[in-house]
């Protein structure tokens, strides 16, 4: 697009202006003006002395290149925030609870604990500290797998309690933080007495002490999935539940399954608990300049679509 440019200067219409088609930026000023192509040429006052002339045609390549570059940075800003805004994940500062127990020769505890309690004992309340529900690491649908690493007796993927009702934890996030949705990932080997869990209790707190809110999630069939080649046992996977919470603390209690003779899935195995947020980078409430940023990036990139397109 061709644009005339006018300035209280005298130009020839024949007269090119070589030095503002290379510099048009800095030759704006507040009593210039810019008209397209083609509407009228006459000449018209300014606020300031003189008269204008138009005809002096100015190249904008060098704004065009300068504008498309800031388009790019706003959308890379925009698509980047938000990224981080809506999807985040939620890593908690400590949990506590009771520790796992053993299983014939096996012992079932949070052997990577690093706070308080022993976490080589079975039922030793452990707090202050994380170890294996928030490591990443994931056991194999066989609870009986030491695929996470460990020896002949040792399990280093699963924690288990046996007879526990319920088994209760405490996570602790060190803040206020929004939270969207809790997974908690468990064994179903559907042998062993080792189920999920029959129902499973969240709540809320921001002092520790008083906790409400209160979301219960009974265990459905749609929950049992067979292993593929293997319908006598089920796999090991993740349990979701959504929530729109502000808290600092969440409590999760998992009651185990009886049949009527009190046996069946009296063992509750879990090996990660993971929460998700929708929340700035470390987990906190998106401040209003970073929002601000967001939603200009984000109006801009519409902007600059619709300009071109």
């Amino acid at each position: 697009m061709s644009f005339h440019y006018l300035t209280d200067a005298h130009f020839s219409l024949s007269q090119p202006a070589p030095v503002f088609r290379r510099l048009p930026i800095k030759i704006i000023r507040p009593t210039d003006r810019v008209f397209p192509s083609g509407h009228s040429t006459n000449a018209l006052p300014l606020p300031s002395k003189g008269y204008m002339s138009l005809g002096a045609s100015i190249d904008y390549t060098y704004e065009m290149r300068i504008c498309g570059l800031l388009r790019s940075a706003l959308l890379t800003c925009g698509f980047l925030l938000a990224s981080n805004l809506f999807a985040a994940q939620l890593i908690p500062v400590s949990y506590s609870m009771n520790n796992g127990d053993s299983h014939s020769i096996k012992t079932f505890h949070d052997d990577t604990y690093n706070g308080s309690g022993n976490p080589n004992l079975d039922t030793s309340f452990l707090s202050g500290g994380l170890g294996q529900l928030t490591d990443g690491l994931f056991g194999n649908d066989n609870f009986l797998d030491t695929g996470c690493g460990g020896g002949a007796i040792v399990s280093y993927c699963w924690v288990g309690w046996v007879n526990t009702n319920p088994v209760t934890i405490t996570f602790d996030f060190g803040a206020v933080k929004d939270i969207t949705q809790i997974d908690v990932h468990g064994s179903d080997w559907n042998t062993d007495q080792i189920q999920f869990w029959d129902t499973a209790v969240y709540s809320f707190s921001n002092d520790g002490f008083t906790f409400g809110n209160t979301i219960t999630r009974n265990t459905v069939a749609a929950d049992h999935i067979p292993v593929p080649g293997d319908p006598g046992h089920n796999t090991a996977h993740f349990i979701n539940q959504d929530v729109t919470q502000s808290a600092r603390y969440v409590q999760i209690q998992l009651s185990p399954t009886f049949n009527t003779g009190g046996n069946a899935g009296r063992f509750i195995f879990v090996d990660e608990v993971q929460f998700l947020g929708a929340n700035a980078i470390d987990g906190q409430t998106p401040e209003p300049a970073t929002v601000t940023l967001l939603t200009g990036g984000l109006l801009a990139g519409l902007y600059f679509r619709r300009r071109n397109g």
